[in-house]
C-alpha cells in the first residue's frame, strides 16, 4: 500500500439542547481539525442513483493509517480529501499488531454524496 495521502479530520463539538440533549455541534468555532499525512486513500465503490427528482452519485473509500501509526477518528467525524468532504460509515477499527499486541494501525470506510456531474 502507498502511504502518499493526506487528510483533514473534523471533528464536531457539543452542545445541549434546552430539552438537555447533547447534540454535534458543527458550528466553526466548535470544530475541531485535525490533518493526518501519510495516509492510504483507496477506492472502493461508486455507485449511481437515477430518480425524477435528481442524479445522485455514491463515492465510497476506504482510509488505511500507515503500520506503527494508529490515530483516534470517530464515527461522528467529518473527512476532508482533495477538497471534498466525505462522512465516516460505520466503525472506525484499529488493529493490534498480532505479536506485540500494541494498536498497529486504523482503518475506516468514508463515503460523499453528490449530484451527478
Amino acid at each position: 500500500m502507498i502511504f502518499t495521502h493526506s487528510v483533514t479530520v473534523r471533528e464536531p463539538g457539543t452542545r445541549t439542547l434546552a430539552g438537555g440533549d447533547a447534540v454535534d455541534d458543527w458550528s466553526t468555532e466548535a470544530v475541531t481539525e485535525t490533518t493526518i499525512d501519510g495516509v492510504s486513500v483507496q477506492p472502493t465503490s461508486t455507485t449511481e442513483t437515477i430518480t425524477s427528482a435528481e442524479d445522485t452519485v455514491t463515492d465510497t473509500r476506504e482510509v488505511y493509517t500507515k503500520p506503527g501509526e494508529p490515530v483516534t477518528v470517530s464515527e461522528r467525524a467529518r473527512i476532508v480529501y482533495e477538497g471534498r468532504t466525505y462522512r465516516v460509515v460505520g466503525r472506525v477499527a484499529t488493529y493490534n499488531d498480532p505479536i506485540t499486541g500494541q494498536p498497529h494501525h486504523t482503518r475506516w470506510t468514508m463515503t460523499r454524496n453528490a449530484g451527478a456531474q
